[in-house]
């Protein structure tokens, strides 16, 4: 992993472990209240440009955008794992419990391991601030009534064009690539979560992106994100 994104992560976490140190502590609990805060996020069909799409969002809301690239970072580093589980309580393990049992009923050994520290990173990072997830099921393991679930689609011939050019493949190798990474993610999530990623019931917001540039999805996602949570911009 580059040593940029080590050094962002770094940063965030020093400010989330400052933040719960200065936070009043209410008398009756005795431990600070770090509720889930409004969060964008963002499946999408490879090829139809999220990654874009979510740093226009988090540029225009002045959120961090975290990619796969971070979450699986953050999941699989025993270091990182401890920091976070040292900003968790009792309660927010026995919440990411419950979730995890409800995802994986009848598969209790997901609820450990990769999965576990994925969904402690995720629910760490959306209690400490507002946040653009890209990927990793994000959708599934937040409360749907905090944020905005938004997924991304295009036609295929759109996104092995915009797959070509991005990645300087030959078409038939990027509409390769386009289908190998698609059933990929389409796996993990299967696997996971027991959902599917094309099934519209699972976001609030459904956009194709050949119809639309980046700038303006955007700013789609925001105004159907404020709408939904009253964030103000």
């Amino acid at each position: 992993m580059p040593s940029g994104l080590e050094t962002i992560i770094e940063r965030q976490m020093r400010n989330w472990e400052l933040s719960a140190r200065q936070q009043t502590v209410p008398a009756e609990t005795g431990k600070p209240i770090r509720e889930i805060r409004p969060f964008v996020a963002i499946s999408r069909q490879v090829g139809s440009g999220g990654n874009v799409v979510a740093h226009k969002v988090g540029e225009r809301l002045g959120w961090h955008v975290y990619d796969r690239e971070i979450l699986d970072y953050m999941a699989q580093q025993d270091a990182v794992q401890r920091r976070l589980f040292g900003l968790q309580d009792e309660r927010h393990e026995g919440f990411l419990e419950t979730i995890l049992s409800a995802l994986t009923p009848e598969k209790p050994f997901q609820s450990q391991g990769y999965f576990r520290k994925l969904a402690r990173a995720i629910h760490t990072i959306a209690r400490n601030e507002n946040a653009v997830f890209v990927g990793r099921g994000a959708y599934f393991l937040l409360p749907h009534t905090c944020g905005l679930r938004v997924r991304l689609i295009a036609p295929i011939q759109y996104c092995v064009q915009r797959l070509a050019q991005r990645e300087g493949l030959s078409v038939e190798e990027a509409e390769k690539q386009v289908r190998e990474r698609g059933r990929d993610r389409t796996a993990f999530l299967r696997a996971r979560f027991g959902g599917e990623p094309w099934a519209p019931d699972n976001y609030d917001l459904v956009l194709n992106m050949a119809d639309l540039n980046p700038a303006a999805a955007a700013a789609i996602i925001i105004e159907a994100l404020v709408q939904k949570t009253a964030y103000r911009v």
